[in-house]
């Protein structure tokens, strides 16, 4: 280590004397030894200070890039590869070392409890070893969902900000292994790896096991019944104080119940609907309750985003204060919510 140091010193030398070549010639020489030795946080900050002082050292630079990624591949962990083939099989060289490399370790005895339900922690999870409990309460009740295994993941939902708070409590009830991925990571993953993020998203809901678990066992996780309605509402992003941050859009309605509301609504871009996830939003609709038109002006809290073909999504909105229960009891199931409503959204 010690000769790598002066190494470095001797390029530092030959960068302040104005030799190009030597300092090029160096700093290859350094990436490859760092390299070498597995330290690829120093490698790929030696290619970096290499492309800062001659852009047009094209071989070095390439050259150097390709040698840090192939000594990452060989020094990931096989059985972790073998174990998560179907996800690794899908991506290249470079996407599966920014994977692996971003993921944290860590070991968890049974009974600590890794996300509760109600948590706006967003990691994912891939479990390597032993078993994880999956439960959600109802009412007073803790009821079992089911429970994963090496090769599964958990924690996608928030990860990929479909939802704002974790809808299930997952808990260890072996020793674990599992590797944590921080949301943050997919910011980080560099433009050759830009189809990662598709990859792991295909990967993690074509391998939920949760819907099936919930169809198995025939259980709802809603507390509130939601009622089936069709029409529009009017919809006005808040800010923390209840002021107006954008002007008034129509929604598709889609179900109401004494707690919340869901709705529809297209965009062009993924982000522009993400962005709405955890913010405050004002609404404005009527509902048809025997005979008559009831208007609801409510101000909540959206709590998830789902995704579906040709950009739309759908929205889930948890009330501040609910809208009485004996209302929702009158609405007509599939009944259509009238007139649109106009956009005057003060509250």
């Amino acid at each position: 280590m010690q000769d790598l140091k002066e190494k470095e010193s001797r390029v530092e030398d030959s960068i302040r004397e104005g030799n190009t070549g030597a300092a090029v010639l160096g700093l290859y020489e350094l990436i490859i030894a760092y390299a070498e030795i597995r330290d690829f946080a120093k490698a790929e900050t030696l290619r970096d200070r290499l492309y800062e002082i001659d852009p047009m050292a094209i071989r070095e630079i390439a050259q150097s890039g390709d040698i840090i990624e192939q000594k990452k591949s060989q020094a990931i962990d096989s059985e972790h590869v073998q174990l998560w083939a179907d996800l690794y099989h899908n991506l290249s060289l470079e996407e599966s070392n920014a994977l692996y490399y971003s993921l944290a370790h860590h070991d968890y005895e049974p009974d600590f409890v890794l996300f509760r339900e109600g948590d706006t922690d967003r990691h994912l999870y891939l479990l390597d070893k032993g078993l994880i409990r999956l439960s959600f309460q109802k009412g007073d009740k803790e009821l079992y969902m089911g429970t994963i295994g090496p090769g599964d993941t958990v924690g996608a939902e928030t990860f990929f900000a479909r939802t704002r708070e974790r809808t299930f409590t997952a808990t260890p009830v072996t020793p674990v292994t599992v590797n944590a991925l921080h949301p943050s990571a997919t910011e980080e993953w560099q433009q050759e790896t830009k189809n990662l993020s598709s990859v792991l998203y295909d990967f993690c809901f074509r391998n939920d096991p949760i819907a099936d678990f919930l169809k198995g066992h025939k259980t709802d996780r809603r507390k509130e019944n939601r009622v089936p309605v069709q029409g529009t509402l009017a919809v006005r992003v808040m800010d923390s104080k209840g002021n107006p941050l954008s002007r008034p859009f129509k929604g598709e309605f889609q179900d109401i119940s004494s707690q919340g509301i869901s709705f529809s609504n297209s965009f062009k871009k993924e982000s522009t609907a993400q962005a709405l996830l955890g913010r405050s939003i004002a609404l404005k609709t009527r509902v048809h309750a025997e005979g008559s038109q009831e208007e609801i002006r409510k101000v909540g809290q959206v709590v998830a985003v789902q995704s579906h073909p040709f950009s739309e999504y759908t929205f889930h909105v948890r009330f501040d204060r609910p809208v009485p229960q004996k209302l929702v009891n009158i609405i007509k199931p599939e009944s259509t919510s009238g007139k649109s409503p106009d956009l005057d959204l003060e509250i």
